[in-house]
Parts: C-alpha cells; sequence; structure tokens
C-alpha cells in the first residue's frame, strides 16, 4: 500500500530481517520459523523481539495488525471511535495513517476516505493509498485526472497573457491533451524571439508545435546569434532553412562592409 504505514512497515521489515538473517542472538529454531513463511502475531515472542532490538511492544505489535497489549488494546478503540465519528476527508485521513493498514480500522478510515473525497488532492491521496494494480486505484487515478483536467482547462481558457498560459502548461502531465493545448495558446500569443523560442524548447522533438515555433522564432529574428540558431536546428531542405541561409548571407554582408 503505496504511503500507508511507513514506519511500520520499515521497522518491522528490519526486524524480520534481523532475525532471519541471525543478526540477532536468538535461537535456530526462531530463525528457522521466520524463515518458513508469513509470521503471525501468535508466533512472535514480542518480549524477546523487544530486547533484541530496542523497538517498542506497540509498534512491533502493531505491524501484525492485531492489538495485544492493554495500551495497544486503548489506541485501537479510540481510533476505532475516532473513525466512527469521522464527518470529513481529513479524519478519516487521520485514522488510516495511525491504523494498522490491514486492521478492521485501517480499512474502513479507507473506505471513508474514498466516500468522502472530492478534490483531486483527495482523490490522489486515495489513490497512492490503494493497493497497486486494483479496481480501486483506477477510480481513484479517474477521478483525480478528470477534476484536474477540468480545472486546468478553466484556468486555461481563462488566460489571457503568455505567462498565464505558461503556469497551467507547467500544471499539464506529459503527453496530455491539456499540455499540447497550452503550447498551441502560447505559440499563438508569442509575440517576441524569447517566447517563441521557449514554446520550442516545450514542444516534443519532431512535434508540429516544435516547427511551427522555429518558424515563428524566424519571423522575430533581429540578430546573427538568433538566426544561427535558426539555421542549426531547422531541417534541411526546408524554405525554413533556406530563408536563413539568405538571412544569413545578408548579415555577412554587411559585416563585409564594415
Amino acid at each position: 500500500m503505496k504511503g500507508k504505514n511507513t514506519l511500520f512497515l520499515v521497522l518491522f521489515t528490519l526486524v524480520l530481517g534481523l532475525f532471519a538473517l541471525g543478526g540477532c542472538s536468538t535461537s535456530d529454531a526462531w530463525r528457522t520459523r521466520l524463515s518458513s513463511g508469513p509470521v503471525t502475531y501468535e508466533q512472535v515472542d514480542v518480549e524477546q523481539m523487544q530486547k533484541e532490538t530496542g523497538i517498542g511492544e506497540v509498534i512491533l505489535s502493531f505491524a501484525f495488525g492485531i492489538p495485544k497489549t492493554a495500551e495497544e488494546k486503548q489506541i485501537y478503540e479510540s481510533l476505532a471511535s475516532d473513525i466512527a465519528a469521522a464527518k470529513t476527508f481529513y479524519e478519516a485521513r487521520r485514522v488510516h495513517f495511525l491504523a494498522p493498514g490491514e486492521s478492521e480500522v485501517g480499512k474502513a478510515a479507507f473506505q471513508k476516505m474514498f466516500s468522502f473525497a472530492v478534490t483531486s488532492e483527495e482523490w490522489d491521496e486515495v489513490y497512492k493509498s490503494a493497493p497497486s494494480g486494483s479496481e480501486t486505484e483506477k477510480i481513484a487515478q479517474m477521478k483525480r485526472d478528470t477534476i484536474r483536467n477540468t480545472s486546468l482547462g478553466n484556468r486555461l481558457a481563462a488566460a489571457i497573457t503568455f505567462s498565464e498560459v505558461e503556469n497551467v502548461y507547467h500544471l499539464t502531465t506529459t503527453g496530455s491533451v491539456m499540455r499540447e493545448a497550452a503550447l498551441q495558446k502560447m505559440l499563438s500569443l508569442a509575440t517576441t524571439f524569447t517566447m517563441a523560442q521557449k514554446v520550442y524548447t516545450f514542444a516534443p522533438r519532431a512535434d508540429k508545435i516544435e516547427k511551427a515555433a522555429l518558424e515563428k522564432m524566424f519571423t522575430f529574428a533581429t540578430t546573427l546569434a538568433e538566426v544561427r540558431f535558426i539555421f542549426q536546428f531547422a531541417s534541411l531542405g526546408t524554405e525554413l532553412k533556406k530563408a536563413t541561409v539568405r538571412r544569413l548571407a545578408e548579415f555577412y554582408k554587411k559585416e563585409q562592409k564594415k
């Protein structure tokens, strides 16, 4: 589960790794049991593990998703009460973060997160918390992307300056329709060589927008360096390549007359 209970998972993996590799001074029988397959809470000598690792008993037992100690049961019951009373996405997210992921409370918290999610940011958190490849993950990703694209589409439609459109461009994803639309609008609003060059730089290689941006750069080029840049990247045999050659010849003639 992406981004969920990271501390528990890291510590628990470390603990089991130490035992399995013989890094702790426990018996061979104990190591054999660990290496034979998945370990349940009942198979673990929590007190011995705590002594040999220095990790608290509550964290060790919580790694299995089953409350055992009095302190842990109290925490678990408190979380169960919190999730039952949760009325917002962020209340559910707090419980989901604190509860063992595979516990009933953890599952209930995730379900409430899913039902409360509204914004793209909230759906993104559901997506990151969902099991990889699950139907829930796919739904959360679709919801997130749909909301993001709608929001970006509205911002792009309202943008009236080159810089405003560029800001929208940076929020889009590579290869998306929204990114192409932003580039097209940036190109239409470009009024200087530098603006057109920026579109050229952002555009995918060998794309129609890249070609159009290079042609627009030529209309704004006023210096030898600018014309040389266009000459370097214009395709052989194209009208643009021929035009840059003629423009370069004009610059060189002027230089010779000086």
